[in-house]
């Protein structure tokens, strides 16, 4: 962990955090100033950029390509793919304070978490053709809320504080990227008639209802009025992922929530669907870079 006050103009601190090779946190606290400045001579180096600014406006040039995020009247969040190391240079704009947390992923992490399944947006690789496609998301109050989290840092022993920062990292890198996959689902959602979205709509509800989780492909078309195949592929088309994985990351998601409640791991492999807790445990590390024992540490 590094404490460094950002600028000499500036009054205020950053701290940035690497927990993993590759998986590093920069939280930026800073006061108001009376001037703009300017930070020349800036190498951006390869990662993915989750950028939440609570605070502030900020403007990059990286490149070419000039960058302006901006939450003056209400928090703006940016995922900014970066895939080559580029100069550029920031400036801030004076008049009021700065608050920013973001979060660097590097190319090894992305593939890591695409490592085995069945399908993966295009918008979560390190692919070059994703360069600089900044796409804009909306900085929930849940969002808000891990940031002020991460900053309290609660008095723990060294091993359990990094399993818990770690944890909150990739809790809040699902939030944005549940958003992202619900911003892509709308785009497709576009080309979709509206029979076919009621039909899609419908088969999300039932799945996060509970009522199919049992069910064959076959039950959950004709409930929806629909054929297997027709379904598959347009609830592919709706949420980039096929049904079994919708299915399968909200059970997981239902067995995150038990062992925060208090439930042992063997109950949460349970609540998955799942008869043996090795198969969860690898299920559930693999969705969550974490495994069930380490999560009920936390809680």
């Amino acid at each position: 962990m590094l404490m460094a006050q950002p600028h000499v103009s500036l009054p205020g601190q950053v701290e940035t955090v690497r927990l993993q090779p590759g998986l590093m946190v920069k939280s930026v606290c800073l006061g108001a100033w009376h001037a703009m400045v300017h930070i020349n001579d800036v190498q951006f180096e390869p990662a993915l950029r989750v950028v939440l600014l609570l605070q502030g406006r900020t403007h990059l040039k990286i490149g070419g390509r000039s960058v302006l995020i901006d939450a003056v009247e209400q928090p703006a969040g940016l995922w900014l793919p970066l895939w080559q190391s580029l100069p550029g240079s920031k400036w801030l704009e004076a008049g009021g304070e700065h608050d920013e947390l973001v979060l660097f992923v590097g190319a090894e992490h992305l593939a890591h978490l695409a490592d085995g399944l069945p399908s993966v947006p295009s918008w979560l690789m390190a692919d070059p053709a994703q360069h600089l496609c900044a796409q804009p998301f909306v900085v929930s109050e849940m969002m808000r809320q891990w940031v002020v989290r991460w900053r309290e840092q609660p008095p723990l022993p060294p091993l359990l504080q990094r399993l818990h920062r770690q944890g909150m990292v990739w809790q809040l890198f699902a939030e944005v990227c549940r958003q992202m996959m619900g911003q892509a689902a709308q785009t497709q959602a576009q080309t979709l008639r509206r029979g076919t979205r009621q039909r899609v709509d419908r088969l999300t509800a039932l799945l996060h209802s509970g009522r199919a989780d049992d069910w064959s492909l076959a039950q959950m078309a004709a409930e929806c009025g629909s054929n297997v195949t027709t379904l598959q592929r347009h609830f592919q088309q709706y949420h980039g992922v096929g049904i079994w994985h919708y299915l399968r990351r909200l059970k997981l998601e239902r067995a995150f929530q038990a062992l925060q409640s208090g439930a042992s791991v063997g109950r949460a492999a349970e609540v998955a669907g799942y008869q043996h807790i090795e198969s969860f445990s690898k299920a559930f590390k693999q969705q969550y870079d974490c495994n069930p024992v380490q999560v009920k540490m936390l809680f």
